[in-house]
């Protein structure tokens, strides 16, 4: 969830309010999420495209066997963030 904040409001550039509504919680709770994320260093298996979609793969293992509405939703916005990311990537 924390990664998903940092990649809206990062990556994506969206303010805390427009992805606390995307990611269903409040916008203090984005902006304590987007601090805890910065903390955290979550570990990249590979890199380019590949790397996303190995990413990507292993978080759908985590949380679609009984996972919460709101880790699949924010599952599925860091999804279709990190396919665009890879795109982009893989455009320069």
């Amino acid at each position: 969830m924390s990664a998903a904040a940092v990649a809206l409001t990062e990556d994506a550039r969206l303010s805390l309010r427009d992805a606390a509504e995307l990611l269903g919680v409040s916008h203090q709770r984005v902006q304590q999420l987007v601090a805890q994320g910065k903390v955290e260093s979550v570990p990249v298996i590979g890199s380019g495209i590949q790397g996303v979609a190995q990413d990507i793969a292993r978080n759908l293992k985590e949380f679609l066997p009984g996972g919460s509405k709101e880790n699949l939703g924010a599952l599925a916005i860091a999804v279709t963030l990190g396919f665009t990311i890879a795109w982009a990537q893989a455009q320069e």
